[in-house]
């Protein structure tokens, strides 16, 4: 049982520091601190793993994590932990055209409404005064 517990407290990953923090921002703040590397943000919110099985990153390995292992949002240049996340970002912040998703033409979003009436030379429906 003591085993099985240990698995659930913040461990350090790092494997040559034996370290036990008292939550994820204690050890963000650990790590910084004592080994100059960093966690990955998005993988300490949302990959299921033990704390110490995440991975400490130099700025420069983090810089080519990104990328390789997330989903970055063209407009906002905001990160996502994966696709599906970044999706559900565009769906609820940014808008599709309906004539392009009537042709069957999928994930294809604009900033906002103002862009996608530009793009289409639709004329924009104001409200009254």
């Amino acid at each position: 049982m003591d085993d099985s517990l240990a698995l659930l407290r913040f461990n350090c990953p790092s494997p040559s520091c034996d370290s036990i923090l008292l939550g994820w921002g204690d050890l963000k703040r650990h790590s910084k601190a004592e080994h100059k590397h960093s966690l990955c943000e998005l993988c300490t919110q949302h990959k299921k793993i033990f704390s110490h099985e995440h991975t400490l990153y130099s700025s420069l390995e983090l810089s080519a994590h990104m990328p390789t292992e997330h989903a970055q949002c063209g407009f906002c240049r905001t990160w996502f932990y994966d696709s599906d996340l970044l999706y559900a970002h565009c769906r609820s912040s940014h808008e599709v055209c309906f004539i392009c998703v009537k042709q069957g033409i999928k994930h294809q979003y604009h900033l906002n409404y103002n862009k996608l009436v530009r793009l289409v030379s639709l004329p924009v429906v104001r409200e009254p005064c």
